[in-house]
């Protein structure tokens, strides 16, 4: 049917039409640039005193069963869980997943090794995190995970040997812990390297800092990894968000444990006691007690005065994650932390889960403490963490079995799945 289409067109054209040859000319320079745009491997150092070594091609796998196997995935699962998934299905969507990092990590290594980022579609590099290779440290638990050795030593190599904290630069405290000292301090725990391990607490030991100096024990929002000095940024108006000063206690417990050293422990957990004496009137309003829910902002000065809204959504969503995740971090032995995500937990169902009106389907709420207070139908996206936190608490069992004659953990697993489909922008 194509040959006898072009044998028409043919017939009726005596000569070439322009519009004919602009569309051949694009399409040729399309093709040309599709396959070319995947960077090889062999060719892929840019500076070989910094990354002299190869590393091994990525594994090709065949594409058609991945998309196929994703789809029978996607279609079976919309209305449940992953049950039913062959072993067959597991291990196409595993492999179609390391086949995407190696070409992200080989995009990298040519174009921007060494930097924090990499733009995608002009392969630009961007050092706004202080050219210390973020990318790099971010991803090397990831690295482990997937079994892509050759990939984390050409990387550690480059971590532990050329990057260095101590610059001058004013740092996130928040970004700076999850992605720094959380990156190495996962990355020791998965590869047992102890080089990666100091090169953790060179970090934490900068960013401990930030406590310093600090009228109320909350950690500033922001220091200067070379001279300690931490400050709030002008915005800000003196203020803290609650995530930046209730999302160290995972990462810096973790390095207490793994050098012996509890100073960083010690640091992080003061947060509590400092949230501890804000009086049970403050979280009044219009008459609704939101304790123990905390608004996004504190003030750094005295600790027990806030402002904004009570959310999930972003500025105060890992705060939440972290009471949790730091009860199981501790073997389920802090039972004060326990006690700290149970109330959140409860408060959350109780004022911020809202059905919506056209759909009803659950929707996280955030609650406004503006005037007499109210809650407002507005849920970022980052506040999808939910859903999978809640799911996560029921099933370490961490409440009674029975509520309202319901098992709570199918309560919390049925609102996780429900909420997921929320937000299927997620």
């Amino acid at each position: 049917m194509a040959d006898r289409q072009l044998r028409l067109v043919g017939a009726r054209r005596s000569s070439w039409d322009p519009k004919a040859i602009l569309i051949m000319t694009l399409s040729l320079v399309l093709f040309i640039l599709y396959f070319s745009s995947s960077p090889s491997v062999d060719s892929a150092p840019v500076d070989e005193q910094t990354d002299p070594r190869p590393v091994r091609p990525a594994i090709l796998f065949d594409r058609a069963p991945m998309r196929s196997a994703r789809k029978q995935a996607f279609s079976r699962t919309r209305g449940g869980g992953f049950e039913d998934l062959s072993e067959w299905e597991w291990e196409q969507l595993r492999a179609e997943v390391v086949t995407e990092f190696q070409h992200a990590f080989q995009g990298y290594r040519k174009f921007a090794w060494g930097h924090d980022e990499v733009r995608p579609v002009s392969n630009i590099t961007n050092d706004s995190w202080g050219g210390f290779a973020v990318t790099l440290i971010d991803a090397l638990d990831t690295m482990l995970l997937m079994e892509l050795r050759e990939e984390f030593e050409l990387s550690k190599e480059f971590v532990i040997n050329h990057v260095d904290f101590d610059k001058d630069w004013d740092a996130s405290f928040f970004e700076y812990t999850i992605r720094y000292v959380g990156g190495l301090v996962s990355a020791y725990e998965l590869s047992g390297d102890r080089a990666v391990l100091d090169q953790a607490q060179r970090v934490g030991d900068r960013l401990l800092k930030a406590f310093e100096g600090a009228p109320t024990g909350l950690p500033h929002p922001i220091v200067n990894l070379r001279t300690g000095v931490g400050k709030t940024p002008g915005w800000n108006r003196g203020k803290v968000s609650l995530s930046e000063i209730g999302s160290c206690q995972l990462e810096f417990a973790s390095l207490s444990r793994h050098t012996g050293d509890p100073k960083y422990t010690e640091a992080a957990q003061s947060v509590y006691g400092v949230l501890d004496k804000i009086p049970r009137a403050n979280y009044v309003r219009g008459g609704i007690d939101m304790w123990p829910l905390l608004p996004l902002e504190l003030d750094i000065k005295t600790g027990t005065q806030f402002s904004g809204d009570i959310t999930l959504c972003g500025r105060s969503d890992s705060y939440y994650e972290y009471l949790l995740k730091y009860w199981l971090l501790t073997g389920k032995r802090d039972e004060q932390m326990r006690g700290r995500y149970d109330g959140a937990r409860k408060a959350i169902e109780k004022h911020l889960i809202r059905r919506s009106a056209s759909a009803n389907l659950a929707v996280l709420a955030t609650f406004s403490l503006g005037g007499g207070g109210g809650t407002q139908a507005v849920m970022e996206h980052l506040a999808c963490f939910t859903p999978g936190m809640m799911a996560l608490g029921g099933c370490c069992w961490l409440l009674p079995p029975i509520l309202d004659g319901r098992c709570q953990r199918r309560l919390e697993l049925e609102f996780a799945r429900e909420g997921d489909h929320s937000a299927p922008g997620c």
